[in-house]
């Protein structure tokens, strides 16, 4: 589930920041867009290794195709469990120096 969502654009989101945490991701998201994060999350936890995926999603500004970045974290729990952070990029607008060399960076940083 969400503990967090941090967003520059709320229409990039499926639904308003405050609405998706504390909810999981199959709460509101296409069984395709599930799976595919789904898996990735469980390889990243199981690996303790990024995972990088890409896929096309109906949000409030049309649709849009993502890159999403899943990195294995200890979570804040008693038992100290896996987790994983997730972190979304919008691939669907022209990319800027910035974006471009940020994505170089997580793409190195995902091998």
């Amino acid at each position: 589930y969400y503990r967090e969502v941090l967003s520059g654009s709320q229409d990039l989101l499926l639904a308003p920041a405050e609405h998706l945490v504390g909810r999981n991701l199959k709460d509101f998201a296409p069984a395709p867009v599930v799976q595919q994060a789904l898996a990735a999350i469980q390889r990243a936890v199981q690996t303790d290794s990024k995972q990088l995926m890409e896929y096309e999603i109906e949000v409030p500004l049309g649709t849009r195709y993502f890159e999403a970045l899943a990195m294995p974290i200890t979570g804040s729990n008693n038992e100290g469990a896996k987790e994983s952070l997730q972190r979304y990029l919008d691939l669907s607008t022209e990319e800027t120096a910035e974006v471009q060399t940020a994505r170089a960076i997580l793409q190195q940083l995902s091998q």
